[in-house]
């Protein structure tokens, strides 16, 4: 069905390219029709010959959809007819016109969500004139979702703020960037709470809700311009340091009142305080969001979609002001909310794609609150990318996603274009194959959700010490942490984050490793809480804990047992380099898995193998994918012995897992068999 509907929609479409409107275009197009055409063929030809191969799928029916951990719970139907209330995964696209006009095809695409948006200045069109007309088209969205069996996502853009209300109040967007105007400014707060108490009603009650985005790609890094910044920080001091000489001892300066600090820049030690308070300034307006629409819809859920590679893990260290923070966006928000990115390689990599930010950004969200993360603005490519980009990689995007806590997804961008300098070019509604590969996707994680649901839900036996502190200063933190992830990431185990206040309130011992990753610079009571740890193996790398959360260098001997007590590596070591040592240690505490994928020829874990066992339904699965470009021959094997493996997600769930191709998940189910360890 999937096939059938992406061949439908895009054969003309592909002819209108072929004709002359976009021939590269046309060409990937044709390329990616016959691909589905050979596949889908060989797939029928089989189920004719056995009927029994035919995979039964589980797709969402509308109905109530609550929260179960890392994922969603709602009323499902299979091919046979049969009904129960289980685990659903959401994948579909966002985020303009065309989604809505496809509506009556999302279910022959294999997808159940969508992504639509109004703001308030779209509704709020004069400061006494109120337009429905936005707000009444979403509603007619969410009765025809309701019949197709789709759920929709409202995006209530607060970056539309209406042109009236910078014209009375001009001091509001005066040189602000981000959002665009002072977000807690009372005026604004007015503004956006007027809106949002006539809308939210319309939309509350309608089955096809799944939840509302509260901001798109959030930044509040211009707030220095706000009228209120200058008092509020004074404030903030006076919270934080109690006096004007303990705010002096920590600086190395002389101010005589917390008045006279000014907001600082990048090189200043003040700065570090100063992105802290515009991230709790940040987090709260959002929470206030939340809270208005929690008064008027108590059981919606809410989320902010925040660019992980711009505001979280990110070399760009210069954006610490962006105003984001992972963690009390998690404690605040229902779900983890993002906008994130897994794009095609670098040139000369050995990455088959660049799959490390989407794996560290999801574990880090579901590290500082377990609960289902919404990338509703996924980019598996890049915009106006005009090469080919394989269905594999968005098979992988999405898959992955889901194995590290992503429970909905909508992607970037269901339009098309022939203007290559648009953003929109380039994106999924160019590539036929890939949108093929996104439903069979979606109607595979519903297929074996409890088993993808179960993934999500192994426990980490070692974590990674995620400090905004040292970010904000030090651009080779990021550096390091990518380094140690992904020196771990292909051992077979959950790789986690913990936060230097989660440090603090004693969370370091459910870890039987921590690594510390360059953070040279890290909060006194985070370095306490680790130096009172008993029974946890840490690991530092490079320069760790040598300084404090201001720079000041940490006194000698301070830290002496902690030091003594460590595993010290080199920061600059290559991920590949630093591999053995983390996974013998790892070995040693006894938390590698009694499953284990290891390379063929070797017996070694295989480099660029990224697996994961659990038991669930009274079997063993093992998720694996292959994230290099060259295919790797594997053995399943459980101690010393290789066992069998089928992968339930090929045809008849019969295959053998023996070559793991670039970008091609499976999930195997081994069996135990006799006789001395063999090649498989």
């Amino acid at each position: 069905m999937v096939a059938l509907t992406t061949l439908e929609q895009f054969i003309p479409l592909a002819r209108q390219d072929a004709a002359g409107t976009d021939v590269q275009r046309g060409q990937f197009e044709v390329k990616d029709l016959r691909r589905i055409l050979d596949e889908c063929i060989a797939e029928l030809r089989g189920y004719l010959d056995q009927p029994e191969l035919a995979p039964n799928t589980w797709r969402y029916q509308t109905s109530r959809m609550d929260v179960r951990g890392l994922g969603f719970v709602a009323e499902r139907a299979d091919g046979r007819g049969r009904h129960e209330r289980g685990p659903v995964f959401f994948c579909g696209y966002g985020h303009f016109g065309q989604v809505r006009a496809d509506m009556p095809r999302w279910p022959g695409y294999g997808v159940n969500i969508i992504q639509i948006e109004l703001g308030p200045a779209g509704t709020l069109v004069g400061e006494n004139e109120v337009s429905l007309k936005q707000a009444e088209a979403i509603v007619r969205v969410l009765d025809e979702a309701a019949k197709q069996n789709v759920m929709v996502n409202v995006l209530l853009s607060p970056h539309y703020f209406p042109g009236w209300a910078y014209a009375k109040w001009p001091e509001l967007g005066q040189g602000i960037a981000g959002l665009g105007y002072c977000v807690d400014a009372p005026q604004a707060k007015a503004v956006l709470e007027k809106f949002l108490r006539i809308v939210v009603p319309m939309f509350k009650d309608k089955p096809a809700l799944h939840s509302f985005c509260l901001s798109n790609e959030p930044n509040f890094s211009g707030s220095q311009a706000c009228p209120s910044t200058r008092k509020l920080w004074a404030e903030y001091l006076a919270r934080t340091h109690e006096t004007v000489a303990a705010l002096n001892a920590c600086y190395g300066s002389h101010y005589a009142t917390f008045a006279d600090v000014p907001v600082p820049g990048m090189d200043r030690p003040e700065f570090y305080d100063y992105s802290i308070f515009n991230e709790e300034r940040f987090a709260a307006w959002h929470k206030w969001m939340g809270d208005v629409i929690h008064w008027m819809a108590p059981h919606a859920l809410v989320h902010a979609k925040i660019q992980l590679e711009m505001a979280v893990l990110s070399r760009w260290y210069h954006k610490g002001s962006w105003g984001i923070d992972p963690e009390l966006f998690a404690r605040d928000m229902d779900l983890n909310g993002n906008d994130c990115i897994i794009l095609e390689p670098d040139a000369g990599t050995e990455w088959a794609l660049r799959w490390q930010l989407q794996n560290m950004g999801y574990d880090l969200q579901r590290s500082m609150a377990a609960k289902p993360i919404f990338n509703s603005e996924n980019h598996p490519t890049l915009d106006g990318y005009r090469g080919y980009v394989a269905p594999e990689h968005f098979r992988t995007a999405l898959w992955q996603g889901a194995i590290h806590g992503q429970g909905a997804t909508t992607i970037w961008v269901w339009e098309r274009t022939a203007d290559h300098a648009s953003d929109i070019y380039g994106n999924v509604m160019d590539r036929p194959g890939c949108a093929q590969a996104v439903g069979v996707t979606c109607l595979d994680l519903n297929r074996f959700a409890p088993e993808v649901a179960a993934l999500q839900a192994v426990r980490a036996p070692v974590a990674i010490v995620y400090s905004g502190t040292s970010m904000k200063p030090d651009r080779r933190y990021a550096n390091s942490v990518e380094a140690a992830y992904t020196a771990l990431n292909f051992s077979g185990i959950r790789i986690d984050f913990i936060s230097e206040r989660q440090l603090m309130a004693g969370r370091g011992s459910r870890y039987q490793m921590i690594v510390v990753p360059d953070a040279t610079q890290l909060l006194p009571g985070a370095s306490e809480a680790l130096e009172r740890l008993r029974g946890v193996r840490l690991v530092l790398l490079g320069n760790a804990l040598a300084k404090d959360c201001y720079g000041k260098d940490t006194p000698p001997g301070e830290l002496a047992s902690l030091q003594a007590k460590a595993l010290h590596l080199e920061a600059k070591l290559p991920p590949r380099q630093m591999q053995p040592g983390l996974y013998r240690e790892l070995e040693r505490l006894g938390a590698l898995p009694k499953w284990k994928i290891v390379d063929a020829a070797t017996g070694q874990p295989g480099w660029g193998v990224e697996w994961l066992p659990v038991k669930v339904g009274g079997r063993t699965v093992i998720n694996a994918v292959n994230l290099l470009r060259q295919p790797v021959s594997v053995e399943i094997r459980r101690g010393d012995r290789a066992v069998a493996g089928a992968d339930l997600l090929s045809l008849g769930e019969r295959q053998p897992v023996q070559t793991l191709r670039p970008m091609t998940p499976v999930l195997c189910v081994p069996a135990v068999t006799g006789g001395k360890t063999t090649r498989l």
